[in-house]
């Protein structure tokens, strides 16, 4: 289940029945794989947890908007820089490695216009293909490994 739970009352369940929650599994970070909860790495719930005061109104959707157009579009004004949390990428990463750091990693290849395959924490096979494709075009050697001087291309 993870650190921490935030109960959503969602449907009239009060808050027992859905909510973001952390997760000890990684790789199942976003995919359809739950009844509804919204789950997060550990870390990152264990820092939101501690910025959410009880009954907090939630209000969970997708668009293309920014968070705080989306914010402002219901009446609500951000407090604060919600991108202000920033992840810092230390040591190696390569195939079979997960959680936060593979998560910005992923987030970087996707917007430089490597396809990754879906950004889910886990360093498979189609990061390691887009970080391969993304060493060959900065003339790096292409072993899929994401060191030093891949991190410094990238600018993480």
């Amino acid at each position: 289940m993870g650190k921490r739970w935030l109960g959503i009352n969602a449907r009239q369940t009060k808050g027992d029945t859905y909510a973001i929650h952390g997760n000890s599994n990684p790789s199942s970070i976003g995919k359809y794989v739950s009844s509804g909860c919204i789950r997060m790495y550990n870390d990152d719930v264990v820092w939101l947890y501690s910025k959410v005061n009880y009954n907090t109104s939630v209000i969970i959707t997708t668009s293309s908007k920014t968070f705080t157009a989306i914010a402002a579009s219901k009446g609500y004004q951000v407090k604060g820089n919600p991108a202000s949390k920033a992840v810092s990428i230390g040591g190696v990463l390569k195939k079979g490695s997960s959680g936060p750091q593979v998560v910005t990693l992923q987030k970087k290849l996707e917007k430089l216009g490597y396809h990754v395959n879906g950004i889910d924490g886990f360093f498979g096979p189609g990061t390691e293909k887009a970080v391969k494709s993304f060493q060959k075009a900065k003339k790096l050697k292409a072993d899929g490994i994401v060191g030093g001087a891949t991190k410094k291309a990238l600018g993480l």
